[in-house]
Order: C-alpha cells, then structure tokens, then sequence
C-alpha cells in the first residue's frame, strides 16, 4: 500500500504542476520531488527482487507419509520433462507395484499417471510434448507414451519379445528383438511408426546370430549400429530404415561372439558417430555410416586392474567436438583419466595436457557461459569444478572446492544449469553433502542448506522444467521430490491436515533417555519415529487422547530423527529430536 501511494501521490503532483504552467522557480523543487520518489519506487522494486530471489528450494509434498521416502530403490528417479514445465518421475513401493508420476511443483499438480504393477522401466525417450516410457513385462515389451496428463498417458504397442536399444529416427521407434522360430534364435531390426492411425511394427532385417544387434544410433541421415554378422565378425551396419537400405559396411573385429560382451559407448557428433570398442585395448573409433568414412581415431588402456574405467558421463558432444577421459597406451601403468578431445579425425585427436597436476577423471560436462565446465580431481582425491574451451590454454580450475570449506568433494550425480547458474551437490563438514549455486568462479558460489548444520540432504538428478529447478533429496520425512521456484510461492500445502496437539520432546538434544508427552482432544492413534533416510526405527499403537512415554535411546546412532504423531482422523504432527 506504501508503494501505491507514493505512485498515486508522485502522479498526482506531475499533473498538478503542468497545470499551473510550473513557473522556473519551482523546477529544482519539482526535480528535488521527482527523485525523491524514484528513489521509493528504486527501494521497492530492489525489496521485491530480493524477496524473490532468497526464497529457498522446498520439498514438493510426502507422497508416502508414514512409509518412509518415496524414493526408496536404486532405480526411483525422475524421468525427464513433459509439457515443457511438469515432471514425469518413478517410485517403488514394491516387486510388484512401480508406479509413474508427474509434477508440476505443487501438491495440485502431483499425481500418479501410471501403475507399472511389476513391469521393469527398460527406458526413456523424449518424444514431441511427452516421453515415451518402454516397460519389460515378463518376456515381452510395452511402449506407453505420456504428455503428463491422465487422458494421454496410454499403451501404444506391446511387442511379442523383449525389445534392446531403442531410438527414434524419422518418426519411428527403432529397436532390436529376438526371433526365435524353426531355425534357431536370431536377433531382428524393427520399425514402429509412431505417426500412423494403427501402431504396427515392421520387421526390417534379420541378423543370422542371437547377439546380433550391439549397439544402434540414430544420427541426422542414418542409423549406424553394431552387429555381429555369421562368417564376417563384428560389423558395422548402417540403415535408413528401410530393408533394402540396411547393409554392414565395416568390419571391426573378426569372430562371433558368445556373449553380448561389454558395453560399447556410442556418442553422435553432427553426422558422424563416435564409439569406444573394446577388444584388447579401448579403440576410439569414428564412422558417417561408410567404409571409408570409418577410421580408428586413438587407442587407450583399460584402467588398473584390467577394468574399463569407460562410462557414458565420461563424454560429451559441444560445439562440433567430443571430450572424452581416457588413458593412452602409454608406458606408465598408473597414468590417470585425462581429458581428450577430437572433431572425428585422426589429427584432431589430442590430449589435452593442463598446467598442474589436477583436472583427473573429467565427468558430468556441462555447456555454460560459452564455455564447457566439468568436474574432476587431483591426486589427493580433492575435487574441483574446472573448465575448457578444448586447449590447454582454456582449460582450468573455475571452482575451488576446497576453498570453499573442508571437504571438497561432490555428492550429486550431475551439475545442471537454472537461471544463468550452476547448480550441483557438494559435501562440505560444516553443511554436510547440500545444494550449491556458482556463477562459475569460486567467489560466486554459494550454499543452498536444504537441512541446516551437518546434517546431509543429499540433492541429486537435478532437473530443469520450465522456470523451476526440480531435484530428490533427504528430508525428515526421507528421501522425497523438491523444487526450486524463485517466482513461485515458497511454501507448499501440506499432504496431510496438521494435529492439533501438545507435543513435547525432552531433553532436545538427547543421548540416552527422551522423554515423550502428548496431548489431544482427538483420539491418538500412533506415533512412529524415523531416521534421516525416512526408515522406521520406533512405532506405538494408541489408544488415547493423551500419552507419556520414556524411550531409550542409548544405542541409538546419532543423528535428526522425526517423530509422527498421528490422530485416528488421519491428521499428523511432526517433531524432530537429535541424538548426540
């Protein structure tokens, strides 16, 4: 009202002065005014910037309250962006019920979609406004599609065998299956076009052995996998989609193998694809889909110990480029991950050497302020935000993580950028593994405590929807979905109605005995206690309007627990104790 006014008061004397003619005398007077209140609209305007700005992430809502986190299994995530602001994402509750929902940010805008039952999530493509999610049930294959709203999300094709490696090219799902009939099993390419009134799959070549298919890549003209082919090895096949347009073209090794053998990363760079293929070293290999196109760009050593340190975080396509981390076949058996790049061509493969003895194991590349930023680490295990233009001379520490404070190291599993910032998960002893936000240098970069103190909320699968930064992390009640909405509203409704009850903890810090009393004029039903990662250790079935309990706590770890006391009316309170 304050801002208001002085608008209303400001145009008010604007009017009054031109209609007097406003003689000379009165001009210093008038600018004197007219300053004065731009200043008052200055302050307001800043007030308001600031209020937006410092609002914190939050958690969206407690999809299983009671129950411990909604993300429980190794494979819960969020799945990927639908509508250009809403979120699809996959919980767990057991074996048997896998369920996919969206959200928007907000308690209205989250629902389930989807009941997998015990369907395997196999993976997900983006596809126009929606994702197409593909589900292995028993031995067979289902391919549902979602734009996040309920009367979209539906089956599209169910196919007879298992399906491996799908992609999109031209508006169809290319996969590959097996064929089993009379003659053995055999592993076929097929085509689901996706924009016909009848979803029906056409089976476009047939490979003679049952680990034919290896890899396959949709690039801009053609797709190009892997494919091992009766009596001439392990074969590049190139496709337009067509039968009479799939063909092998290149041999790169000899023999069949009896086993799927090891994974074979694949990376498009404009019309060309980029692959590590692994025999007796790891060969960087770059092809366009023809013979003389194919060339062996590099030859690289496993890591020590004979295993492959090779992983899809590892590689990155940016601005006509691939970075890679890779060893040379070099003579020092301990030479660490170096950062590498190439544009596909022999000559351009190079390595590129820093300036000091970090810049090891490069992950999680990131494009940002024109430039390429990723994460890696000296030999001391230190780890570092640094940066790259694809020379030596461009490539640096931007982030020092130890200058931060103790710790410096990471604790997410990529770095995503919001609002022309970085944001990603570090571990520092005075705030635990929380959310960051950097501008790119280590001055402007800042912690977003999601838990204050030590206490560690773990934010990871950081993802961008819209204007809002969505992500999972740990909170009281376990590890359950937040959002990031600096211009949204800052608190969210909660799930359940809030008790209406005197709780009371004591002593708060404990560290052998806690004392429990409680009382409502609702009937209590139960209480239930939680550690940090939403895991029940304490429950009690009630009976009463009131309570007192004494809990021995002795053994317990340290650590923040939760305590819920629920009424039979289904409402909630919550309280949090520390064990010191």
């Amino acid at each position: 009202m304050v801002l208001i006014n002085s608008v209303i008061k400001f145009l008010h004397n604007v009017w009054a002065l031109q209609k007097s003619g406003v003689p000379e005398l009165f001009h210093r007077s008038f600018t004197r005014q007219t300053m004065k209140y731009f200043n008052i609209l200055l302050f307001f305007y800043l007030l308001i910037s600031l209020q937006l700005s410092a609002q914190a992430p939050r958690q969206v809502l407690d999809i299983t309250p009671g129950t411990a986190s909604t993300f429980t299994d190794a494979n819960d995530r969020i799945l990927g962006v639908v509508a250009g602001s809403k979120v699809l994402f996959l919980i767990h509750y057991s074996n048997t019920r896998k369920e996919i929902w969206v959200s928007n940010g907000g308690q209205a805008g989250t629902q389930k979609l989807l009941d997998l039952e015990g369907a395997v999530l196999q993976s997900v493509i983006p596809y126009q406004k929606g994702l197409l999610l593909i589900a292995q049930r028993n031995s067979k294959s289902e391919i549902w599609f979602s734009d996040g709203s309920l009367s979209a999300t539906r089956l599209l094709f169910e196919t007879p065998q298992t399906l491996y490696l799908p992609v999109l090219y031209k508006d169809a799902l290319y996969y590959a299956s097996k064929i089993g009939d009379l003659f053995g099993t055999r592993n076929g390419l097929y085509a689901l076009p996706l924009t016909t009134a009848k979803y029906e799959a056409n089976r476009i070549y047939e490979f003679e052995d049952l680990f034919g298919i290896r890899q396959l890549i949709a690039l801009p003209n053609r797709l190009v996998g892997i494919a091992s082919v009766t009596g001439q090895g392990q074969q590049l096949f190139s496709s337009d989609g067509t039968r009479a347009g799939t063909k092998p073209y290149f041999q790169i090794e000899a023999g069949t193998p009896n086993s799927p053998g090891s994974p074979i990363y694949a990376t498009p760079l404009d019309n060309k694809l980029l692959f590590f293929y692994q025999t007796t070293f790891n060969g960087l290999y770059s092809t366009d889909g023809t013979a003389a196109g194919t060339k062996l760009l590099g030859r690289y050593k496993e890591h020590i110990f004979q295993k492959p340190y090779l992983e899809t975080r590892t590689f990155f396509s940016w601005e006509g480029k691939f970075y890679f981390s890779a060893d040379t076949l070099s003579s020092d058996p301990f030479s660490s991950e170096a950062l590498n790049v190439t544009d596909g061509t022999p000559t351009a493969t190079r390595r590129i050497i820093p300036s000091s003895e970090v810049y090891f194991k490069p992950t999680w590349f990131t494009p940002y302020k024109g430039a390429l930023y990723f994460r890696a680490n000296d030999d001391f295990g230190i780890e570092y935000l640094c940066v790259t233009k694809g020379t030596r001379a461009t490539t640096g520490i931007a982030v020092d993580h130890f200058a931060l404070g103790e710790g410096g190291s990471f604790g997410g599993d990529y770095i995503s950028v919001f609002r022309d910032s970085l944001f990603f998960s570090a571990y520092r002893r005075e705030v635990g593994i929380e959310l960051w936000r950097s501008n790119g240098l280590t001055r402007g970069t800042k912690n977003l405590d999601l838990l204050p103190g030590r206490t560690d909320s773990w934010p990871q699968q950081l993802m961008v929807a819209g204007d809002k930064l969505f992500f999972t992390a740990i909170s009281a009640q376990g590890r359950e979905l937040w959002v990031y909405d600096p211009l949204g509203n800052t608190t969210a409704a909660p799930l359940v109605s809030t008790l209406e009850a005197k709780l009371n903890l004591a002593p708060n810090p404990v560290s052998t005995r806690l004392h429990i009393q409680a009382e409502s004029a609702e009937t209590l039903d139960r209480f239930v206690v939680y550690d940090l990662l939403g895991r029940p250790q304490l429950q009690r079935k009630l009976n009463s309007q009131s309570i007192t309990e004494n809990i021995d706590l002795a053994t317990w770890p340290k650590g923040l627990y939760t305590l819920e006391l629920w009424g039979k009316n289904g409402a909630r309170k919550v309280e949090k104790f520390i064990v010191q």
